[in-house]
């Protein structure tokens, strides 16, 4: 047996009108359209959930001192332009 509650919501004239239009043009109603974004909605927070979450891996190194100056986006350039050449980019 399917039960169904009956709720009030207020929601933005904008966000009314969309969905009251898109209601008319699939031949659906206004609630089986939001009922269906919210399922949507729901089925994607839950994959989301599912995933393993990302991890960061650190690596301390030996201490010495990088190669680059990554906060030097002019030399970054210049690094990347360089090995794009295959060789030094002066």
């Amino acid at each position: 047996m399917l039960r169904c509650v009956r709720t009030t919501i207020k929601l933005d004239d904008d966000v009314f009108r969309a969905y009251k239009q898109r209601a008319a043009a699939r031949g659906t109603t206004f609630a089986q359209e939001v009922e269906n974004a919210l399922r949507a909605e729901l089925q994607t927070s839950k994959v989301i959930g599912d995933e393993e979450p990302f991890e960061v891996l650190v690596i301390d190194g030996d201490g010495s001192r990088a190669l680059v100056d990554i906060d030097d986006n002019r030399v970054l350039q210049h690094l990347m332009d360089t090995e794009e050449l295959g060789g030094d980019a002066e």
